[in-house]
């Protein structure tokens, strides 16, 4: 069973959907390589960010633990995230309208 879409998702509970979804989403954002990426990679990219707004829409990512400091950090760090998923939609998403080579 692939991942879910996002009407799935939208059921999930908060803690579920960042501790499975947005934790994959954070991890696929940050490591992008704009070598030798694939129409589906691209397709990736807009799961991702609409993940990552779903969390957003939401609150956030749940900030348990540690001091108000630590909380900051993760929230500027989540922010920093999906803005960077912003911008590689915005880079990316226009391209899979040309003639992207399928990899083989």
């Amino acid at each position: 069973k692939g991942p879910l879409s996002i009407d799935e998702l939208k059921k999930l509970e908060q803690p579920e959907l960042w501790n499975t979804y947005g934790n994959q989403a954070k991890h696929f954002i940050r490591s992008w390589s704009d070598t030798n990426y694939t129409p589906k990679d691209v397709r990736d990219i807009k799961y991702h960010l609409d993940v990552m707004e779903l969390v957003k829409e939401r609150g956030g990512p749940p900030l348990r633990g540690g001091s108000d400091f630590a909380i900051q950090g993760r929230r500027d760090q989540f922010e920093a995230d999906l803005s960077k998923a912003r911008q590689l939609w915005a880079d990316y998403g226009p391209r899979l309208n040309e003639r992207m080579p399928e990899a083989g």
